[in-house]
Order: C-alpha cells, then sequence, then structure tokens
C-alpha cells in the first residue's frame, strides 16, 4: 500500500500450511518514496519488484482470487502488525470499491492487530516493531515489505507466542472498521474547515484534531458564537479550552475569515448528528472487542497483509 493516495499493490496471506500471494495494478503511479520502502514501480502499464516484472492483476480479480483461497479455511481471522490502523482500514475501502464486501464477510470474520497483544506478553520488550520481533524470538531476518515475507514472519510468530485468548482480545470486526473508516473522512472534512484558524495561529494543529475529532468544524463554532457569544463557544459540546475562547471571538469577528464558514444555515439538531456519529464510533469501539465467533474451535488463524 502506499501513501496518503493508498493502493492496494500485493495481497498476501498463510495459514502456516498453504500460502497466497498476487500482485495487483495500480490505477496511479508509484511514488519514489512508496518504491524505496516496497521497491514496487509500475512503467509503461507494467509492475515491477525489484526491477523484475510480475504478473498484475485487477484489484477486483485479486480480490476474488483470495476470496476463493479463503473459502475451503473459512471462518478466518484475519490477522495483521498494525492492521487496526494500517492494514483492515485500506482493505475494507479497497472491498467496497470492489463492491464484494459482503462475499468476503462471508468468509473472514474479522480481524486482529498483533502489536498489543505482544505488548501485553511482554511489555518491558525493547521494540514490538514486527521486524525487531522477528530478530529478537525467531533469531532471524526476512525481507520486509514485501507482503508473502511479512505474513509469513508473523504466522511463525504467532503460532509460537501468541494465544487464541490474546488474539482474540485485540479482534474487531467489519463493522468496527467501516464506522472507522466513516469518522475519519468525516474528521479529515472537518479538519479542513479549520484551517484558516491554524494557520492564523488562534489554535494549534493539535487543538484542531481535538475540535475536529469531537465532530466539531468551523461552522459549528461560528454557529454557537453567533447564538451564545463566548458563552457559547464555553458549551460543553465544543470542549473548547477557556483560554482560547478569546481568539476564536476575534477572528470569528473578522470579516476575512467569515467567507472560510459554511453559509448554509446550520441548526443545533445538525450539530447534534454530528456529534452522535463520533458517539456511535466510540459505543461501536468499546463493544467490538471479540466477536462471539472468534472463540470457535473452528476458526482459521490467517496471517494477511495487503
Amino acid at each position: 500500500m502506499l501513501g496518503s493516495d493508498t493502493e492496494i499493490l500485493q495481497i498476501a496471506a498463510t495459514d502456516g500450511k498453504d500460502e497466497f500471494e498476487i500482485y495487483t495494478l495500480p490505477t496511479r503511479g508509484i511514488s519514489p518514496s512508496a518504491s524505496a520502502v516496497n521497491k514496487l514501480t509500475f512503467q509503461h502499464g507494467t509492475l515491477f519488484y525489484n526491477c523484475h516484472p510480475v504478473q498484475a492483476l485487477e484489484l477486483a480479480k485479486g480480490v476474488s482470487q483470495i476470496i476463493t483461497w479463503l473459502k475451503p479455511k473459512a471462518p478466518c481471522l484475519l490477522i495483521a502488525h498494525n492492521c487496526k490502523s494500517f492494514d483492515a482500514r485500506h482493505s475494507v475501502k479497497a472491498l467496497d470499491s470492489t463492491e464484494v464486501c459482503d462475499e468476503f464477510e462471508a468468509v473472514a470474520s474479522g480481524f486482529s492487530d498483533t502489536p498489543p497483544a505482544f505488548w501485553e506478553l511482554l511489555p518491558d520488550h525493547k521494540s514490538h516493531a514486527q521486524e525487531s520481533l522477528v530478530t529478537d524470538l525467531l533469531q532471524a531476518r526476512y525481507e520486509a515489505h514485501n507482503a508473502l515475507a511479512d505474513v509469513q514472519a508473523l504466522s511463525k510468530l504467532t503460532s509460537k507466542f501468541l494465544s487464541n485468548q490474546l488474539l482474540a482480545k485485540n479482534s474487531f470486526s467489519f463493522q468496527w472498521v467501516k464506522a472507522n473508516n466513516k469518522c475519519l473522512v468525516q474528521k479529515n472534512l472537518l479538519m479542513n474547515t479549520l484551517q484558516p484558524l491554524v494557520q492564523e495561529k488562534a489554535i494549534s494543529a493539535g487543538t484542531a484534531t481535538k475540535v475536529a475529532s469531537s465532530g466539531l468544524g468551523l461552522h459549528h463554532l461560528q454557529l454557537e458564537f453567533e447564538r451564545g457569544g463566548v458563552d457559547g463557544l464555553e458549551l460543553p459540546s465544543t470542549k473548547i479550552h477557556p483560554r482560547i475562547v478569546m481568539k476564536y471571538v476575534s477572528i470569528c469577528s473578522i470579516p476575512y475569515h467569515r467567507r472560510h464558514f459554511e453559509t448554509r444555515p446550520r441548526s443545533r439538531s445538525d450539530i447534534k448528528l454530528d456529534k452522535d456519529a463520533v458517539n456511535s464510533l466510540s459505543a461501536t469501539a468499546k463493544s467490538s472487542t471479540v466477536n462471539p465467533i472468534f472463540g470457535r474451535r473452528d476458526v482459521s488463524i490467517v496471517a494477511a497483509v495487503s
């Protein structure tokens, strides 16, 4: 996968016995910085790995093939290192684009993120990066950032050191990933509306992130200020520290910045809806610790990387 315009270029999986690997064609170029890490380049319609051409399929065909590979092993729990923040998020996004999400969910019950499990197992270990764990625990090295090598190494680590209970404890469902992806999209949109305040140093980037994460954008702050003045900005719903309230007030009073606010009238019910989306995500996260199916003995543990 690559940068902010993330695309799946390689899919690999193993259950410790069988292995699956396939390359997929990008829809745009691969940046030099990404190529430096994954050794993949794309020239004249051909994908190259380490300067050697590789056979690659369109993403939809590649996803169909891994579904076929997973079916005899279903239901499967897909494990990956840092999958909660990366692999699962972008995989589900890609599945939605290929319109086979339901079919994939039928064979894969959900995901399990391995770093928290290793943190709990080895709290004093100097590093919980996969490469470090492989070096220290398996006394081995592997070709990191190659999907097949990654899943082979992770399969050995998990089968030797992690119990099914630990994997289940750090598991989460497809529905959680979908809700999280939706929340992240909303957060990014709200962050964009707050950039004028960050650029004018009325608030820090960190504060803007916290405000956007709470489900609020610049138009919400404008509405609160217009309806309640300083007291409006100090409402619990805004979660803005009192010492920066006057900075908001001064900026909201400058005509130049008013064009950055949304011109469509926003009601308090609009604000509540945005807040409810965030609260819903939080509730989903709290309730998605372990899917009961993960506790079944017939669930296959599959290391997967995309």
